[in-house]
């Protein structure tokens, strides 16, 4: 389905490791990914979407320009993001920097997010809260909201941190 479409896709995996100081650039563009007439948004990939994965670590990358959200990951387990830098902030509409749906045990730590949209974002859309989540020593700018909790609630949220983080609005 064109909600699953992202340039990383995962389901079911364990041990998942990304790390270098390396650039991944989705070219979201409004031009090739334009907002359809009638309709809200037209079909976009995500950069990295993750679903049930455990064991996941993201160290030192800059993500660029997605077409939809950055970093969506859903049901996922014992994730942690280290020193990364999201720059989707002037490159299409909706552009979430790290959207985390009923996962457990999740560290973003010492990051640069810097988003169109909201920059970390925390969802229950089944039955599973977001539960054990810490932001630590990051640096969030945004449109929207620098850290949101919701628009969907419905699993609820548990033992949410943040903490040592700069919030500032993007211009």
């Amino acid at each position: 389905p064109a909600f699953s479409s992202a340039l990383f896709y995962a389901e079911g995996a364990t041990g998942i490791s990304l790390s270098g100081d390396g650039q991944i650039d989705g070219r979201g563009c409004p031009r090739a990914f334009p907002v359809v007439r009638g309709k809200k948004l037209g079909p976009r990939p995500m950069l990295m979407r993750l679903v049930d994965c455990r064991d996941i670590t993201v160290t030192g990358l800059t993500f660029r320009n997605p077409a939809s959200w950055g970093l969506h990951l859903v049901n996922c387990e014992r994730v942690r993001f280290q020193a990364i830098r999201m720059e989707s902030q002037a490159n299409n509409i909706n552009n979430d920097g790290i959207d985390l749906d009923g996962c457990r045990s999740v560290q973003i730590d010492g990051c640069v997010i810097q988003s169109g949209d909201d920059a970390v974002c925390l969802k229950s859309t089944g039955a599973h809260p977001c539960e054990d989540i810490e932001v630590r020593s990051c640096e969030l700018s945004s449109h929207t909201a620098g850290f949101k909790l919701g628009t969907s609630s419905s699993g609820g949220f548990i033992n949410i941190r943040l903490q040592d983080t700069l919030y500032r609005d993007w211009e």
